[in-house]
């Protein structure tokens, strides 16, 4: 499971976009030329697509049935101008849909409904980028696509692997703009979609997903995918993927339902998972039962909507807090205040403060933290938000023997790393 954070440029306008310079001082190395062919996979109805989420055999260089399973499931996260998904990539055949990804299609109700619906050819030369002969995380794709009807779309991919050199993928778009390319929102299943006997039907159901009424809709059942499929993946995944996907959860939750009693029936199971992560014992058992309790409160909260809509969608536009610059500046303020008072324990007034005190300050922290729906969040101010939570719910458990006098040095540098993005958001 990885995070794919891409830039992409309409460069149908673009005479060569092979030739166009990326910048002073940067320069394309290591080229490679590829044949893909991308078969993708739906229902008949196109649920899949419904939910953003993009399921994708690829082959390289005619290679007939060995290739790369894909699975890319929305966040909601945009940040400046790039696209953020999550990406479950497995090696396979074609014939067998590996686990992680046959989890989510089960949570769906879609194992046994998938079908072939398009596919694509895409003649594609990628390139690393070097800044003065060294090497950067950021790749170039120039792709020429042919489509089933034998139309064809020019496109570069300028894919970005560490958040500290977004402001330099950003200028290389802006590199192939400049040069008569577009920006561009759409994915290749969407073009390929649009040129297929499923265009109409696409046209009806494709998602806004910088709509804040479809993460209220769909945020819970994309956070139970997405943790379906982390636990068929263990070992391979990022912890910070764990505590993303219950920490969105739990704000979408509590979004919906204002009642913080509910979310605390995730925080138990959460940190029942975290535990078994740490220790290697019932981790996947652990992460069903969380992925399972999810789903049901997704559903549970899907028929109350349809039984009265008019009220659910007053709600969501006027009930829901979403972070922007006022959400962000008072849990800016809040995290300093829980900061100062760690550091304060190290003071000699230190005695003056409780283990009573430092568990409800923990505790407010936390209700502020899943009190907004995080519409626009930068993916690294939400990785240090996510790891608050997990170290809030950990003092939740422990609340009997937490002690002042003890060393919270992870604990103030992981809300110093919080306070940092926060800074960072607000200026951007």
């Amino acid at each position: 499971m990885a995070i794919e954070r891409e830039y992409k440029i309409d460069s149908s306008s673009i005479k060569d976009p092979l030739q166009v310079d990326i910048g002073v001082g940067l320069s394309k190395v290591d080229e490679v030329r590829r044949e893909q062919l991308s078969l993708y996979f739906d229902s008949k109805n196109l649920d899949l697509g419904r939910l953003g989420i993009g399921l994708r055999f690829r082959t390289v260089n005619g290679e007939p049935t060995l290739g790369v399973w894909t699975m890319k499931i929305p966040r909601n996260f945009n940040s400046a101008g790039a696209t953020q998904r999550e990406e479950i990539e497995v090696e396979g055949d074609r014939d067998e849909i590996p686990g992680p990804i046959r989890k989510a299609l089960q949570r769906l109700n879609l194992e046994d409904s998938i079908i072939p619906t398009v596919s694509l050819k895409t003649d594609r030369t990628s390139f690393k980028v070097a800044s003065n002969g060294v090497k950067l995380p950021i790749e170039i794709d120039v792709d020429e696509v042919e489509f089933l009807d034998g139309s064809f779309y020019s496109e570069v991919e300028i894919e970005v692997h560490q958040r500290d050199f977004d402001d330099t993928a950003a200028l290389i778009a802006g590199c192939f703009e400049s040069a008569g390319g577009v920006g561009s929102k759409k994915t290749k299943l969407e073009r390929a979609t649009e040129r297929s006997p499923y265009s109409t039907l696409s046209e009806q159901i494709r998602p806004d997903l910088s709509s804040l009424e479809f993460w209220m809709s769909n945020g819970l059942l994309l956070s139970s995918i997405m943790l379906s499929s982390l636990v068929a993946l263990p070992g391979e995944v990022e912890s910070f993927s764990f505590r993303g996907v219950a920490w969105e959860a739990a704000c979408y939750l509590y979004a919906l339902t204002k009642d913080f009693s509910e979310v605390e029936i995730l925080l138990r199971e959460y940190a029942q998972l975290s535990l078994a992560i740490s220790n290697g014992r019932d981790f996947i058992a652990k992460g069903d039962r969380l992925a399972e309790n999810i789903f049901n409160h997704h559903l549970a909260i899907s028929e109350s909507r349809l039984a009265s809509s008019d009220s659910s969608r007053k709600m969501i536009h006027y009930g829901v807090v979403v972070w922007d610059n006022e959400y962000a500046e008072k849990l800016r303020l809040s995290t300093e205040k829980l900061l100062e008072m760690l550091e304060s324990t190290e003071a000699f007034h230190a005695s003056k403060i409780s283990s009573g005190d430092i568990v409800a300050s923990f505790d407010r922290q936390l209700e502020s933290a899943i009190g907004a729906v995080p519409m626009g969040l930068d993916m690294s101010l939400a990785g240090s938000v996510a790891a608050f939570f997990d170290l809030a719910v950990a003092f939740r458990e422990l609340a009997d023997t937490v002690d002042p006098s003890a060393d919270f040095r992870t604990a103030k540098v992981v809300l110093s790393q919080m306070l940092r993005d926060l800074e960072i958001f607000e200026r951007t």
